[in-house]
C-alpha cells in the first residue's frame, strides 16, 4: 500500500461558484486525510458558526451591430449571482474520533442550523444609441430568482459491524424549519420593459423616468394554499397576463 501511495499524484479541476478551482494532491495529502477529518470533527465538536458569502457573474456579453438608420445597436446580457449562508454546525461521534484517528466511529450525529440565500438575475436588452443626445433607447427583459432556506437539519449515521467483517450503514435525517415565522422561500419574476437611458448616468435602468413595464394584456393574480393536511402550509402567489397563451399574439 505504501508503494502505491508513493506513486500517487494528480489534480482535480472544477468550476465552483463562477470560479475555476484547482486542487492538486499527492501521497502525503492522502495519508493526512484521516488527520484532516479528525481536526474538522474536533473543530465542530461543540458547534461552530460559519458565514459564507460569494458574489460572481457567470456571464457578461456585449455585441455591437449597425442598423439601417445609421445608429449603433447594442445587445447586452448580464447574469450576476449571490450566495450567502450563515449558521452553526455541530458534529459528534461515538467513540470520540478526535481521540483516535485510526478507527471508523460506530455513530455520528450532525446538527446543522442555517439560513441560506441564493439570488440570481438575468438581464438581456437590445438598445439603439443616439450619440447626439447621449441616450440609449432600450427594450429588454429582467428575470430574477431568489431562494431562501431557513432550516434545521439533524443527521444520524450508524455503522454496524457484521460477522462477515462487513459494515452496514444506516442514515436518519430530520429537516425542520428554523423558526415559526412565515418566510418567502422562492421568488421569481420575469419583467419585460422599455426605457430611455442617459449614457453618462450610472444609475440602473429601473430608476429611469422613462422606465415602463410592458403588459400586453390586463394582469390577474392567483393565491392558493397547500399542505394543510401534512402540517406544513405553503402559500403560492403569482401574477400573470390574462390569456397569456392567446394564439393571436403569435
Amino acid at each position: 500500500m505504501d508503494q502505491l501511495l508513493k506513486d500517487v499524484e494528480g489534480n482535480i479541476e472544477f468550476k465552483h461558484l463562477g470560479a475555476q478551482r484547482f486542487w492538486p494532491f499527492d501521497s502525503s495529502k492522502i495519508r493526512n486525510l484521516s488527520t484532516e477529518i479528525q481536526q474538522f470533527v474536533k473543530d465542530h465538536k461543540d458547534g461552530k458558526d460559519f458565514r459564507h458569502m460569494k458574489f460572481w457573474t457567470s456571464e457578461t456579453s456585449i455585441y455591437g451591430f449597425p442598423t439601417v438608420m445609421g445608429l449603433p445597436g447594442v445587445y447586452t446580457q448580464h447574469s450576476p449571482s449571490l450566495l450567502r449562508a450563515n449558521g452553526n454546525l455541530q458534529i459528534t461521534t461515538v467513540p470520540d474520533i478526535t481521540q483516535d484517528k485510526g478507527f471508523i466511529p460506530n455513530k455520528m450525529d450532525a446538527n446543522l442550523k442555517t439560513e441560506a440565500v441564493y439570488a440570481a438575475k438575468l438581464e438581456s436588452k437590445l438598445s439603439i444609441i443616439t450619440p447626439f443626445n447621449y441616450q440609449r433607447h432600450t427594450a429588454g427583459v429582467n428575470r430574477k430568482l431568489q431562494l431562501y432556506l431557513p432550516l434545521q437539519m439533524k443527521i444520524q449515521v450508524v455503522i454496524n459491524q457484521t460477522q462477515e467483517s462487513n459494515r452496514l450503514c444506516s442514515l436518519k435525517a430530520q429537516i425542520t424549519p428554523l423558526d415559526n415565522i412565515d418566510h418567502k422561500l422562492v421568488q421569481f419574476s420575469s419583467v419585460p420593459f422599455t426605457t430611455i437611458h442617459q449614457i453618462d448616468h450610472l444609475k440602473p435602468d429601473s430608476e429611469d423616468k422613462e422606465f415602463k413595464v410592458l403588459h400586453v394584456q390586463p394582469t390577474k393574480q392567483f393565491d392558493a394554499q397547500y399542505g394543510q393536511s401534512v402540517g406544513q402550509m405553503v402559500n403560492l402567489k403569482y401574477e400573470y397576463d390574462d390569456n397569456s397563451m392567446d394564439v393571436t399574439l403569435i
